[in-house]
């Protein structure tokens, strides 16, 4: 997977392809992406696409779209560790025949970095999101 990131987040790949990145003022945000092919039908075209319309309707949450892309979050129950409460939430993107699944964990407290990286740098790397070449 390949995602255009601010240059604060320090990345690295798993062994099974995933990109993790941290971030945040102990470093302990976690924001990871896989990337996956849609099950090909017979000449079909945007699966990824169209697999990420069916299960946002069918979880009932918001589709979003955007050029070459829809999108939607999922949000996942806190769990808490210590005396620390963790949030998660999940992107499903599809595009073309891909869909990738972006996962942020974070604390529910949220810090002034995080608060940015809501904003126009969330929007920015769903939109960068692409399958790597090569």
């Amino acid at each position: 997977a390949e995602v255009v990131l601010p240059s604060t987040f320090v990345t690295s790949e798993l062994n099974d392809g995933t990109l993790r990145a941290v971030f945040g003022p102990d470093g302990s945000y976690r924001l990871e992406l896989a990337v996956k092919d849609a099950m090909a039908r017979a000449g079909g075209v945007n699966l990824g696409e169209a697999f990420v319309r069916e299960e946002a309707k069918r979880k009932n949450l918001k589709l979003f779209e955007m050029p070459g892309k829809v999108v939607f979050l999922e949000p996942v129950a806190d769990r808490k560790e210590g005396e620390q409460t963790w949030r998660r939430s999940l992107w499903h993107i599809g595009f073309g025949n891909s869909v990738a699944v972006m996962t942020l964990t974070a604390p529910v407290e949220e810090s002034p970095e995080l608060k940015r990286f809501l904003g126009k740098p969330l929007n920015d790397a769903i939109a960068s999101v692409r399958r790597r070449r090569g």
